[in-house]
């Protein structure tokens, strides 16, 4: 098993792998933030689609619970 890869050389204070570039590391560390935006951005649609679904579940219910059983 390796240790001390790029990844630990990104996450750790000092550099761990002798590839690892200003660049590398700068590019890793934009990808990392586009992901980080994409996930965050797509934490918050789901939020929201939640929110939209409990407000429908809950506004069916009241709407059933106002009307009479007429299927038996």
């Amino acid at each position: 098993m390796r240790h001390g890869g790029i990844m630990a050389s990104v996450y750790g204070s000092a550099p761990r792998d002798g590839s690892m570039t200003l660049e590398l590391s700068l590019e890793i560390n934009r990808k990392l933030q586009a992901v980080l935006e994409d996930t965050l951005l797509k934490n918050i649609t789901l939020k929201e689609n939640l929110n939209t679904l409990g407000d429908e579940i809950a506004k069916i219910s009241r709407h059933q619970t106002q009307q009479p059983d007429t299927h038996k």
